[in-house]
């Protein structure tokens, strides 16, 4: 998922005048810019660049540094990252969606882990990427759920939590208690799309929730892609009691949500895009305690899948 940035409000009576607008403030989104950093803890940087790339951390041990979600940048995010360390890099990827992996190529001589199934969507560019922007050249290296990464003298971990996108992973570092999410936690809008649905459901991530609860004890800190970060693990609670509300028909949910690639159901757009971006009159936000949750009414719970 892409940032949360203004909401674009489509006018149907006008809709050439409000496309203007929409192309606009995309070309100013998706422009480059230079990196910037943030310490967040020891040997732990939040590094940002383009508006529309997910967030990169770099993750630095005793021997080697790992480089989560290289993003979607086309200046030279390793080229920066190897003015803070020296160390041997190696790569990881929450999911395979773009926005995440589109920088991977920049990183071909070092070892990029990813689950099979981001491995197989990695390379897949967004409508509006111009692919001769990237470096494709690259082999992701497919792990399983508990693959550990060795970095001397911290571990990090995955576990798989898919709901936003088949194969996501989040990271766990073990020394100080740091968890990457990628797009399945942030303080923004956690959009389930399960790369068009798939078994994607409020339930599904209801579940992922409770397995990153049942490990509350080893996060001290949770490690968004985008919308800000780091966030307090009381996130895991908040979102585990929005799904509740809307599991047992508690929640009020509302129409008001957009992305930078989803503008909702009047998105006046040709409808190939339309159906590329989801654009679903059955979709809805629920808000809860700083978490925004955007589903389908028609896909809460599993059974609702198989109907």
């Amino acid at each position: 998922m892409l940032w949360i940035a203004r909401k674009i409000i489509i006018d149907s009576a006008n809709p050439n005048s409000e496309m203007q607008e929409m192309e606009k403030y995309m070309k100013k989104f998706e422009q480059d810019r230079d990196f910037t950093r943030r310490l967040i803890r020891p040997n732990t940087w939040y590094i940002h660049g383009r508006p529309d790339s997910a967030v990169t951390y770099l993750v630095i041990g005793s021997e080697r540094a790992l480089v989560v979600e290289p993003g979607q940048n086309r200046n030279s995010i390793r080229e920066y990252i190897e003015t803070i360390t020296d160390l041997p890099l190696v790569v990881c990827n929450t999911h395979g969606h773009f926005d995440h992996t589109a920088s991977n190529g920049q990183f071909k001589d070092c070892d990029i882990f990813m689950s099979e199934i981001a491995a197989g969507r990695c390379k897949t560019p967004f409508p509006r990427v111009n692919p001769a922007d990237y470096d494709f050249d690259y082999e992701p290296l497919p792990v399983k759920e508990g693959f550990v990464i060795d970095l001397g003298d911290r571990q990090v971990e995955a576990i798989a939590i898919p709901c936003h996108s088949p194969g996501s992973f989040a990271w766990l570092d073990n020394k100080y208690n740091l968890l990457f999410t990628g797009d399945e936690i942030e303080s923004g809008q956690v959009l389930f799309q399960g790369d068009r649905r798939g078994d994607a459901c409020v339930e599904k991530y209801y579940e992922n929730l409770k397995k990153l609860k049942a490990r509350e004890s080893e996060i001290d800190l949770i490690c968004p892609a985008h919308n800000g970060s780091p966030i307090d693990i009381t996130f895991i609670d908040a979102f585990m009691e929005n799904c509740e509300m809307i599991m047992n028909g508690s929640a009020t949910p509302k129409k008001d949500f957009s992305s930078p690639t989803y503008l909702g159901p009047e998105d006046p757009r040709e409808p190939e895009t339309k159906a590329q971006l989801l654009s679903d009159p059955n979709i809805y936000r629920n808000e809860w305690k700083g978490t925004s949750i955007v589903y389908s009414i028609n896909r809460i719970l599993y059974e609702d899948i198989k109907k």
